[in-house]
């Protein structure tokens, strides 16, 4: 088998490319006869298009990220600080409890004491 035998025709897969951009499968077999698709050109052409779908939706979700960046951050940063905050003041709720619990429980024990 020589070089050639074993690389797909470039320019059949180019084109059974463009079919699976129009019509998916069947525009390949409309065009190419139901063989084709088990062809080294056809494999070669499906993984080319999935490699330019992933490409354009990568593109796709850095762009929406970049027009969203910055004020999602920023929106991101003010709601952690509240929760931050509310975070905090539970805490402090919380020991201020703890402690007025033992003063009653030391007053309760000094009352109880003195009888």
């Amino acid at each position: 088998m020589s070089n050639e035998q074993k690389k797909p025709d470039q320019e059949l897969v180019k084109s059974m490319r463009q079919e699976l951009a129009k019509g998916g499968d069947k525009a390949v077999e409309r065009r190419y006869g139901p063989e084709a698709r088990g062809s080294a050109e056809y494999a070669e052409a499906q993984r080319q298009r999935r490699q330019a779908q992933a490409r354009a939706r990568s593109q796709h979700q850095r762009a929406a990220e970049q027009q969203r960046g910055p004020a999602q951050g920023q929106q991101q940063a003010k709601v952690q600080a509240e929760k931050d905050a509310r975070s905090k003041q539970q805490r402090q709720s919380e020991r201020e409890r703890v402690i007025e619990a033992r003063k009653q429980q030391e007053r309760e024990r000094d009352a109880s004491l003195r009888r």
